[in-house]
């Protein structure tokens, strides 16, 4: 073999072995990006318990006023929702210890992915159709942060991979929109906006209640938890902006929780203020459903 051949061979080695390096530390930086810290992964399994729990009350309420109630249906979604919780249980005391494992997700998400269908064939109502999505936006996470490939089976929406995209492609939460075109600059002060204002509401909800023939009754049980509701969407919107993460399905669920809240205000006389704040979050709320090209008809 001549010099040059072997000067060429041995080139041709060198480069090779550098591109499988260069991959390697591509594929290693990939898999930091998507790590979560601890105290993310503590902040998703408590939202997980806190909304599991919710959904539970919500879908036996919903359960005890239907014709499915003390049927073999309403005992199989029972127990689909008891192994969830276990599941979900065991994946709390695992993260304690500070592992997430891909097991103990996916074992959670084929738990939900069985709940999942259910809610799909059957109508158990606004309350716990509302509460499970809240819950199955929380899986969607905990399957993008511990790499999870998953599909869900009940209604067609697409899975998470384990770059935190959709099996098409797409952005985990996209939903036929490019998330890329949203000034987050923009979105950011409609937030602060709609904080301020939410916060200038509360106030003044409050007054009006205590000044009101619903105090201390179910309905002002009602209005107050679902300020708390778009509160906590609120903050969760908030937070995906900071992080310039997509946030179409953030921006919906707080239309969705301000849409709550404003069935309940034209539904009851409360007082001329409380209306009047309460009018300026809904203008800001418009504002965002335009920032984040949300279709969003209220009172639908």
């Amino acid at each position: 073999m001549s010099a040059r051949k072997l000067a060429l061979g041995m080139l041709a080695a060198t480069l090779l072995l550098a591109s499988a390096g260069s991959a390697s530390a591509q594929q290693r930086q990939q898999d930091r990006r998507y790590r979560p810290s601890p105290q993310e992964v503590e902040a998703l399994v408590k939202r997980i318990e806190k909304n599991s729990n919710r959904f539970k009350k919500s879908v036996d309420k919903a359960l005890d006023n239907s014709r499915l109630n003390q049927t073999r249906t309403e005992t199989e979604i029972n127990t689909y929702v008891r192994e969830f919780e276990n599941s979900a249980d065991r994946l709390k005391k695992n993260t304690r210890r500070g592992d997430l494992s891909e097991e103990d997700a996916r074992d959670v998400l084929r738990r939900a992915d069985r709940i999942d269908r259910y809610m799909d064939r059957y109508n158990f109502g606004s309350r716990a159709e509302s509460d499970w999505d809240t819950l199955r936006r929380d899986l969607d996470d905990l399957a993008r942060i511990s790499r999870v490939s998953w599909q869900w089976g009940g209604r067609g929406r697409p899975g998470w991979t384990r770059d935190g995209r959709g099996r098409d492609g797409r952005d985990r939460d996209d939903r036929g929109r490019d998330d890329d075109r949203y000034n987050h600059e923009e979105v950011r002060g409609i937030i602060a906006q709609i904080e301020t204002g939410a916060n200038r509401f509360n106030r003044s909800l409050a007054d009006a209640l205590n000044n009101n023939r619903m105090r201390n009754t179910a309905a002002e049980r009602e209005i107050r938890q679902y300020v708390r509701d778009f509160e906590n969407a609120t903050d969760r919107l908030k937070l995906r902006s900071q992080q310039r993460q997509p946030i179409s399905s953030e921006a919906r669920e707080v239309l969705q929780r301000g849409d709550h809240i404003d069935r309940f205000m034209r539904a009851n006389r409360l007082s001329d203020r409380a209306e009047r704040d309460w009018a300026a979050v809904r203008n800001d709320l418009d504002r965002l459903a335009g920032a984040t090209r949300t279709a969003w008809p209220w009172g639908r």
